[in-house]
C-alpha cells in the first residue's frame, strides 16, 4: 500500500483514522455537502495559481505509478512546470499541486484556499511572536513538509525551496476577474468539479487573488517530525492489511468521522469496543472536556447518566447540569425564568434569519476574497398581542453588489423598535459587517446607518433565541446541541397544538405513517415544460442555500427564466421556514398556541 498525501493528513489527526482509510470504511464526510461547498473553492483557487504559470504541464496519467512515471519523464527536462506531479518514495506518495524545475532546482508549491493577510514587515505570517510554528498553520505546513520529503527521496541532489499559495486578502476584485467568469461544472460522484475560467486571463495574472509565500524555514523546522511521522505510519501500511495503530479515546472522538450508523465496519465502535453502547453517551454531554471523559473512560461507564453533576463546573457547568439532570428525568426542562424574560420582550416582535456567503473569488467587483454577501433575509413578525403573523421577505436576483439594498429593504421592516429575535450571533454580525463596508465605502446613507449602529448595539434590540435555549431550556432529544435544527423538532413532536396552528400546518405531514420534522417537508421542485420536466433538490441547510443562490445567479443555467424562479423559491421557502421555526420555539416556551 501507497501512503499518500491524504493519508498522512488524516493519520497526524488520529493514527488510528488511517487503518479504517485503508480499508474504506464508511464515513460520515461522504457527499457532505459543507465539504464539497469548500473544495469547490479550493479548485477554484487552484484554477488561478494555474494561470501564474501559463506554461505549465497537467500530468494526467490515471493510477499512481503511472503518473509518477510520466512526472520522472518530464522532469528529464531542465526547466518545466508540472500541475499534478506525482512523486513515489518507496511507500510515500505524494502529489504536487504546482512543480517547478530550473536545473537541480525545484520550487514545491501547495495552493490552499485559505486566506491571509500579508504582514507589513513582511515578517512570516505562519510564526508566532515567539518564532514558532503557528498552530492553525500547521496542519498545511506539515502537509507541505511531507510532500518536500517525499520530493527530496526521489531527488536527494536536488535543491528544495517550498511555497504555499494562499488567497490574498488585500486584493480586490475586478469586473473581470469576479465569480461569473468561474464556470463550475458538477462533480462526478466520487470525483471532483470542472473549473473553467472564462474571463481574460491577462487580467487575472495582473491582480490574482492569489499569492505566493516561501515556506522553506518553516518546512525544515518541521522536517525531522514529519519524517519520523511519516515512516511510522507507512510501516504501519506495508502489508497487504495494513495494522491498526491503538486509539487514543478523547473528545475528538466526538465528531470522528468514521462514527456513523453502520453495523459493519464501524470505526468508532472498533475503537471503543463495549463503551461505544453507552446510551446516551458521555461524549453527547454539552462541551464535554477531555477530563471528563478521561475519568469516565477509566471507571468503564460512559453512559451521560453515569457521570457525577459535581465535575460540572465552569463556563459550561450549568448547561451540562441541566443536561444530566433532565436526561435522566427523560422530561423537557423549560425554567420559569424563560418565560419571565420573553413576556418583557417588547413587541413589535420580529424573528430574523439572513442568508450570506463568503467566499475566495469574490461574487462582484471591488470586493476583496472571503467579503461577506448578503444575499437573502426572512422575517416572521407578531405586530402585538394576539396580531396575526406577518412575514416578509427579501432575495437578490441582480449582477450587482447586494448587501445595501439587503439593509435598505430590511430596514422598511425592521424599523429598531420592539424586540429583533435571532438564533445565533450570525444576524448582529453580518449588520456589522455591512455598517463596516459602509463606513469604508464612505456611503451617503445616514438613516441606514444610524439603523445599522441602533441594531448591532450590545444593548439593542436583537435577543438571540440560542443563549435563551442554553440557558434556560432543554429536551432529551436535543442532546448537547442547541441548534435550531435540534430545538424545533423537540418542539414540534412534543406540542400537537403548534402542529395544529393555521400558521404552521402547512409543515405537518407524514411518510410511512411517520410524521416528519419541518425542515423534511421542504419538497423538491419540478420546472420545464409537462414533456422534460426536470427536479430541484430542496434546499434544508445553509450550505445548500450558498450553492443553490450560485447557481442561480453564476451557473451555467443562469440565463434560463424557469430554472432561476424554481431556485429563488427554493430558497425562499429554506429562509421561511428558518424565521417561521424560530416562531414555533417562541410559542411553544411561552404557552402562546396552547
Amino acid at each position: 500500500m501507497l501512503l499518500s498525501k491524504s493519508d498522512f493528513k488524516v493519520a497526524r489527526t488520529c493514527g488510528t483514522k488511517l487503518y479504517y482509510r485503508k480499508l474504506k470504511y464508511p464515513t460520515t464526510l461522504d457527499d457532505d455537502p459543507y465539504l464539497e461547498f469548500l473544495a469547490d473553492g479550493g479548485y477554484m483557487v487552484e484554477a488561478i495559481a494555474k494561470t501564474l504559470f501559463p506554461d505549465g504541464k497537467e500530468i494526467e496519467a490515471k493510477s499512481a505509478e503511472e503518473q509518477f512515471e510520466e512526472t520522472q519523464k518530464a522532469l528529464e527536462q531542465d526547466d518545466i512546470t508540472l500541475f499534478q506531479a506525482s512523486l513515489i518514495a518507496g511507500q510515500l506518495f505524494a502529489r504536487v499541486d504546482i512543480l517547478e524545475k530550473k536545473g537541480v532546482k525545484f520550487r514545491l508549491i501547495e495552493v490552499k484556499a485559505k486566506s491571509v493577510e500579508p504582514k507589513e514587515d513582511e515578517s512570516s505570517p505562519f510564526l508566532t511572536k515567539k518564532k514558532k510554528i503557528s498552530s492553525k498553520w500547521r496542519p498545511y505546513l506539515e502537509d507541505v513538509a511531507f510532500q518536500t520529503h517525499v520530493l527530496r527521496s526521489v531527488y536527494p541532489d536536488a535543491e528544495v525551496s517550498a511555497y504555499l499559495c494562499l488567497v490574498d486578502k488585500s486584493q480586490i476584485a475586478t469586473a473581470e476577474t469576479a465569480f461569473e467568469h468561474f464556470q463550475i461544472k458538477p462533480r462526478p460522484k466520487g470525483g471532483k468539479p470542472e473549473i473553467t475560467f472564462t474571463g481574460d486571463p491577462a487580467a487575472l495574472l495582473k491582480q490574482p487573488f492569489v499569492r505566493t509565500f516561501s515556506v522553506t524555514a518553516e518546512v525544515e523546522q518541521l522536517l525531522p517530525e514529519i519524517t519520523e511521522a511519516a515512516e511510522q505510519f507507512a510501516k504501519s501500511v506495508e502489508n497487504e492489511k495494513p495494522a491498526r495503530l491503538e486509539p487514543i479515546l478523547g473528545v475528538a472522538c466526538k465528531s470522528c468521522e468514521y462514527r456513523g450508523d453502520s453495523e459493519e465496519n464501524n470505526g468508532f465502535r472498533e475503537c471503543w469496543g463495549e463503551l461505544a453502547d453507552a446510551s446516551p453517551h458521555i461524549l453527547e454531554l454539552y462541551r464535554i472536556d477531555d477530563q471528563i471523559l478521561s475519568e469516565m473512560v477509566g471507571s468503564k461507564k460512559c453512559a451521560l447518566v453515569d457521570v457525577s453533576p459535581d465535575v460540572f463546573e465552569g463556563s459550561s457547568g450549568d448547561r451540562q447540569k441541566i443536561q444530566h439532570e433532565w436526561t435522566i428525568k427523560n422530561a423537557e426542562f423549560i425554567d420559569p425564568e424563560l418565560k419571565k424574560i420573553l413576556a418583557d420582550c417588547k413587541y413589535p416582535l420580529h424573528f430574523l434569519d439572513f442568508e450570506a456567503s463568503r467566499t475566495a473569488v469574490p461574487y462582484h467587483p471591488g470586493m476583496r476574497p472571503y467579503g461577506q454577501v448578503a444575499f437573502q433575509w426572512s422575517c416572521h413578525t407578531i405586530p402585538g398581542p394576539g396580531a396575526d403573523l406577518v412575514h416578509s421577505e427579501w432575495i437578490n436576483v441582480d449582477a450587482a453588489y447586494p448587501n445595501f439594498e439587503f439593509a435598505s429593504e430590511l430596514m422598511k421592516v425592521v424599523t429598531g423598535d420592539g424586540t429583533v429575535f435571532t438564533w445565533s450571533s450570525y444576524e448582529r454580525t453580518t449588520l456589522r459587517d455591512i455598517r463596516n463596508q459602509m463606513v469604508n465605502l464612505d456611503v451617503k446613507k445616514p438613516e441606514l446607518l444610524a439603523w445599522l449602529e441602533k441594531l448591532i448595539d450590545k444593548d439593542g434590540p436583537i435577543v438571540d433565541l440560542c443563549e435563551l435555549a442554553k440557558n434556560f431550556y432543554f429536551h432529551p432529544s436535543m442532546g448537547g446541541s442547541v441548534s435550531i435544527k435540534k430545538v424545533l423538532p423537540a418542539v414540534w413532536f412534543n406540542n400537537e397544538a403548534l402542529r395544529k396552528h393555521p400558521w404552521f400546518v402547512t409543515y405537518c405531514k407524514e411518510e410511512d405513517g411517520h410524521l416528519l420534522e419541518p425542515y423534511k417537508t421542504l419538497a423538491s421542485l419540478p420546472f420545464g415544460d409537462n414533456e422534460s420536466a426536470d427536479e430541484i433538490e430542496a434546499v434544508r441547510e445553509g450550505t445548500g442555500a450558498i450553492r443553490t443562490y450560485q447557481e442561480m445567479m453564476f451557473g451555467a443555467r443562469r440565463s434560463e427564466p424557469l430554472f432561476r424562479e424554481a431556485m429563488k423559491k427554493l430558497l425562499l421557502n429554506y429562509c421561511k421556514l428558518d424565521t417561521a421555526a424560530m416562531v414555533m420555539v417562541w410559542m411553544h416556551w411561552t404557552g402562546a398556541c396552547e
